[in-house]
């Protein structure tokens, strides 16, 4: 099973799988898929040829070529503007089948050429050496060893010069050493054990990798970031960015590694920046004289990486191929001693080698197989002698050949990031997913797939772990592509024309084959360009890195799918504007990093195919569509925002993002991550509990309560959780037994830091990061209860503010509470201390009546565990159903059903129905609608009785008859319930019906009160609306159209009299009724009368309408529920685009001759149209 595209077949897959949905009952068109399958055929088995001859790549070049033309062509029929007219649409559509159809000359010839050259024949069989079969899923090999083969001696004498001279030494020149080795020698891996060993050493620490064509501004800016985390870099010319980095450094002590130096000059110019003093920097190079500029031409400042001697070789190769404890089996002992010796010493090509060797099951005829492979594959004349780069390149051309396709053209996309480029797994994988590499069997999941991909890579040693820097706050690890493997990859994908790569130095490049996929690697020139022989409207994936100046106009890429923008604005600039993403109709994948604001389109629902929207920079705002973006699985914006510093100033909430009610397409949705100031959420949305795929949360919330904490512990799959809380909570947030099993991160941001942890919660935690202030007075008893239940536990980070009201020896008491309250953990000696911020953003708000929280939190503090959730109510009171929608005064309230409304008891925890022995006397009372602030549901007696709202004096209580009652067994019910007067005169202009335990009738737990939803109570009148509405009803029964008015009287006109007749208009030709009734109609008018006419139910009529063209049977408001074509009936929901085009066009024609349907019997009722009254003449 191969992929939909792929380096070697290109778009094939996906072409045939599109071909085949449009274009099935399309006779003429089966000789065109038959021919393409043919070519799908032939390129599978070619690409399995050994170093293929140039016919055979030419040849496989133009197939591809053929794919991506042709599956451009039906990309931008699918999304294309559809004409309105069914006759116009169905002239489109024809032209399109005329233009697809076209293609058949070039298929023809394609295969005609590979038959005649008999390309498949002679070559399949003569492909040599014999290619074994490799099972790369061996176990993932992250950690790398602690004692490297061959390292000792270099370790040693670079961990002896870190030391701090005695008090008798001159130590106060700048100290420099350089580090001396071929390519693949592993002077990387020297680097990573000294830089662990260096740790806490020194002020301040930085790491950078160069390449051969550095990037000087990056570097520099690379530098600032690191050892002034909290202060990005100003600047962005290179003597400024020198002047600022010796600023920072002057009075530290520093150690700096520069890794891969090729030129001297960039050693110059960052030599520049750097003071004398008991400092220490190590330069990493494979050129001597660049290794002795550094160090002043001192040989004893020199460290010489050799290659491995034969005996080091061997053991590096054996363990790997045979486990550290076996050895080599004498019966294999020739074989690898001659692998051994065309490695040349070199670990990286020994570590490729041996694991290409080794065996996935270990059988001896397996395992011999493997190693004679691995030997006739690679040259003779390999030995010590050959340089580096020589064997490093026949060893990765034997890896690269040895792969299966799927993960040849995993690891070929790589090239599309520049060297020295660091990137997240799970970037990487959803890239792959975007691009359609992954195959997946049935019942697998995707992200599962692709990730078994990345490792076998990883296992490879083609993908590196990068854990020096860049680890991800998360803890997430980065990785990289070492640079000969770039160098070998990127050749290959240039001369496949997999990837396009151009660098500064290109841009007047003319290039004679279309680009598909284009990388841009500018870098910090400020004259680059694309050159003008691209043609952009044809390229599928775009990354690039530079000057936005340099970049090219976003809206040209029509067909692109995959977008990495890594974009640096120079001074002057404030605002990276992307609006026009909203063109990119195909676009799957977008990711942003930037050193400005980014700006979005106001709507991104038009993305129907978006699945990872990833912006690491400042938000202007959030679209507020977004969470109706039907594809939406990764989301993530605002990462350049610190709510850890200092108070937000700006916040731009989205309201359709908090609204209670889960929009379908978010089910699917994995990571969800939308940080101050672009989104703060009241408190959690209610419909965050159904994100059942959600692994990563990261959100902002004014108010946390223990019900959002339960509606989070829903979620099976969350694996990392950041919540921050602007209001402090007003008790201990309980984790109770069971809850967030799969959580192995967890940040907690507040003002007040008050959590509790019972046994055998979070039980594979291994980070928790904290964040809170110091308050005047405060008291910390129970700040991490029970933390000592956590026994996964590796890390715990706090950053400690300070509250206006807190002086020193409040910072000094909350640090000494905290450390205190973390010792409790078995693990508490390894956990780092807690640093001082600024300030924990939270929030003073007079209607969250913070300063009581407050006043209850210093008092909770003091609790212990088991008593933190005794003020927590133990009942609740709930109405069994909810009143009717339309709530009249004088008029008697029932529930929807038109039954007496009733009060039932429930558990508070779980919502069950409870009962309790004695009888316990209820009241009903009017509640402002407004109550309670912010939607929180833990609200006291007292909040309670403040939002009871009285009568307009003179007038008669709010609610009329059995006001006072009796709740027995659990339940109650409501009779002769009225409103008499209307809500006009109170601020929020809705009520509620409140229900209480009548205040001193009962002395037991805490009972939470009841509400219904928050409603308008009208003055009652005789001429009513229906809700629903029938069939038969006068069409003045529906909203907005007032009997006799203007809208009733247009509608009459048009013999429009019953809502069946309005309905059957509005399904079949919206826009002529939408016409009929004029301009005084606005949006929100026509969107209520029309969603309230939807609300009719049809009856169980079908009728029948007959052409040459089919039949189609309609149910008694035009909803189709049957069709059928050419003599068969089709399923509904599987009908192509030319066929729900017919299916319009009948629906036309019987709403035309709707007075002779035939009345007939119909057993199907899926519907064709969706439900949606919105677009009812269109199918999707």
């Amino acid at each position: 099973m191969e992929p939909p595209n792929s380096s070697s077949l290109g778009a094939i897959g996906s072409l045939l799988r599109k071909l085949h949905e449009l274009l099935c009952t399309e006779d003429r068109a089966q000789g065109l898929i038959g021919g393409l399958r043919k070519i799908s055929t032939n390129l599978e088995k070619l690409s399995e040829v050994h170093d293929p001859p140039l016919t055979v790549k030419y040849w496989m070049n133009d197939a591809r070529e053929l794919s991506y033309d042709m599956e451009a062509c039906v990309d931008q029929f699918v999304h294309a503007s559809q004409p309105e007219a069914v006759s116009a649409k169905v002239a489109w559509i024809l032209a399109w089948i005329r233009e697809i159809l076209g293609f058949a000359a070039r298929v023809k010839e394609v295969n005609e050429r590979c038959d005649r050259f008999n390309l498949v024949n002679r070559y399949i069989h003569n492909s040599s050496p014999k290619k074994v079969v490799v099972n790369h899923q061996l176990q993932t090999m992250h950690e790398e060893p602690v004692d490297p083969i061959g390292m000792e001696d270099p370790t040693n004498k670079l961990l002896e010069w870190l030391k701090p001279k005695g008090h008798g030494e001159d130590d106060l020149s700048l100290k420099v050493v350089s580090v001396l080795g071929d390519e693949g020698v592993g002077k990387s891996t020297l680097l990573k054990r000294v830089w662990r060993a260096s740790e806490g050493t020194f002020d301040c620490r930085a790491f950078v990798q160069t390449a051969k064509r550095p990037d000087v501004r990056m570097i520099l800016r690379s530098l600032l970031s690191q050892v002034s985390p909290k202060l990005a870099p100003k600047a962005s010319k290179v003597p400024k960015l020198i002047d600022e980095l010796r600023e920072v450094l002057q009075y530290k002590r520093y150690f700096l590694v520069i890794d891969g130096l090729w030129d001297v000059s960039l050693w110059h110019i960052v030599r520049r920046a750097l003071r004398g003093g008991n400092h220490r920097i190590v330069v990493t190079t494979a050129v001597e004289n660049v290794a002795e500029a550094c160090c002043r031409c001192d040989p004893n400042n020199i460290v010489n990486v050799k290659r491995l001697g034969d005996d080091q070789s061997k053991k590096l190769f054996v363990d790997t191929v045979f486990g550290f404890e076996k050895g080599c089996p004498p019966q294999f002992n020739d074989v690898t001693n001659e692998i051994i010796r065309k490695c040349g010493g070199l670990p990286l090509a020994i570590i490729c080698t041996s694991r290409l060797a080794a065996s996935p099951h270990g059988t001896g005829q397996e395992q011999e197989q493997q190693l004679h492979y691995v030997n006739s594959s690679l040259p003779n004349n390999l030995g010590t002698h050959s340089s580096s780069m020589e064997i490093l390149d026949k060893v990765l051309k034997l890896c690269f050949s040895s792969l299966p396709l799927r993960l040849k053209t995993c690891l070929l996309y790589l090239s599309v990031y520049p060297e020295t480029y660091l990137f997240l797994k799970e970037d990487l994988v959803n890239q792959w997913i975007a691009e359609d590499f992954i195959c997946t069997p049935e019942g697998k999941d995707i992200v599962h797939v692709a990730s078994c991909y990345f490792d076998e890579l990883l296992n490879l040693g083609l993908i590196q772990r990068m854990d020096i820097i860049n680890t991800n706050k998360k803890g997430l690890l980065s990785y990289t592509v070492h640079p000969a493997v770039l160098n070998f990859i990127s050749c290959k994908s240039m001369e496949d024309n997999f990837i396009t790569i151009i660098d500064y130095s290109q841009s007047t490049a003319v290039l004679t084959q279309k680009v598909r996929r284009l990388s841009l690697q500018f870098g910090s020139a400020a004259y680059a360009a694309t050159p003008e022989s691209v043609e952009l409207s044809r390229v599928r994936s775009l990354a690039f890195m530079g000057l936005l100046s340099c970049m090219p106009l976003i809206a040209e890429f029509k067909l692109v799918r995959v977008v990495i923008l890594n974009v640096f604005i120079e001074d002057g600039e404030t605002k990276f504007s992307l609006s026009e993403i909203s063109k990119l109709l195909q676009l799957r994948y977008l990711q942003v990093r930037c050193n400005v604001a980014v700006e979005l389109p106001e709507k991104m629902q038009c993305l129907k195919h978006l699945e990872t929207l990833e912006i690491n920079a400042r938000v202007e705002y959030a679209p507020s569509d977004i969470i109706h973006v039907p594809s939406l699985l990764h989301v993530r914006l605002g990462g350049k925002t610190n709510p850890t510093l200092g108070p937000i100033v700006s916040v731009k909430a989205v309201s359709s993002v908090g609204s209670s009610s889960v929009p379908s397409p978010l089910v699917y949705l994995r990571r969800f991550e939308l940080l101050p100031p672009i989104c703060i959420f009241q408190r959690l949305p209610e419909w965050i509990r159904h994100l059942h795929k959600l692994h990563n949360l990261e959100i902002m919330v004014r108010g946390l309560w223990p019900k959002d904490i339960d509606a989070l512990a829903e979620l099976p799959l969350l694996t990392h959780l950041s919540l921050y809380v602007r209001v402090p909570t007003a008790a201990n947030i309980i984790f109770s037994r069971g809850m967030f099993s799969s959580l192995e991160y967890f940040k907690f941001v507040s003002g007040v830091l008050l959590l509790g942890f019972r046994k055998e919660t979070m039980p594979k935690l291994r980070r928790l990061k904290l964040g809170f202030n110091a308050h005047k007075g405060m008291k910390y008893d129970n700040m991490l209860a029970g933390v000592e239940h956590l026994l996964n536990l590796q890390i715990i980070t706090a950053s400690i503010g300070a509250a206006p009201d807190a002086d020193e020896s409040d910072r000094r008491a909350a640090e000494f509470a905290f450390k205190d309250a973390i010792k409790t953990h078995p693990c508490h000696r390894t956990f780092k201390e807690a640093k001082r911020v600024d300030r924990v953003d939270e929030e003073f708000d007079s209607g969250m009546m913070v300063k009581r929280e407050l006043a209850d939190t210093r008092s909770s503090m003091t609790q212990p565990l088991d008593a933190l959730e005794e003020n927590r109510p133990r009942w609740k009171l709930a109405f069994r159903t909810p009143p009717q929608l339309r709530i009249f005064t004088g008029s008697e309230i029932k529930d929807r059903a038109g039954h007496p409304l009733e009060v039932i008891l429930v558990d508070a925890d779980t919502g069950s129905p409870a009962a309790i022995p004695q009888a316990l006397p209820v009241e009903l009372v009017p509640v402002l609608g407004d109550f309670p602030p912010d939607g929180c549901e833990d609200w006291t007696a007292g909040e309670f009785q403040t939002a009871v709202v009285k009568e307009r004096e003179g007038k008669r209580p709010l609610l009329a008859g059995q006001v006072s009652l009796t709740m027995r067994d659990g339940c109650a019910t409501l009779w002769k319930l009225r409103f008499t007067d209307n809500p006009s005169w109170v601020r929020c202009r809705k009520f509620r019906i409140g229900v209480r335990v009548v205040p001193g009738s009962y002395d037991g737990p805490r009972i939470q009160e009841a509400l219904t939803e928050a409603f308008v109570v009208r003055d009652s009148r005789s001429e009513l609306k229906h809700y629903p509405p029938v069939l038969a009803d006068d069409v003045w029964r529906l909203e907005k159209i007032g009997k006799d008015g203007w809208f009733h009287r247009r509608l009459n006109r048009s013999n429009i009299w019953t809502v069946q007749e309005f309905v059957r208009m509005l399904m079949v030709k919206p826009t002529e009724l939408r016409a009929i009734l004029g301009d005084c109609m606005t949006e929100s008018m026509w969107k209520a009368t029309t969603e309230h006419a939807m609300t009719c139910e049809p009856d169980n009529r079908v009728y029948v309408y007959s052409t040459e063209q089919g039949t189609v049977y309609v149910n008694s408001i035009f909803k189709p529920v049957r069709v059928v074509l050419s003599g068969v009936e089709l399923p509904l929901e599987q009908l192509n685009v030319f066929q729900k085009a017919i299916v319009q066009w009948l629906l036309l024609e019987a709403y035309d001759n709707r007075h002779e349907l035939q009345e007939t019997h119909a057993t199907d009722n899926t519907p064709l149209l969706p439900s949606s009254i919105s677009t009812p003449n269109r199918f999707s």
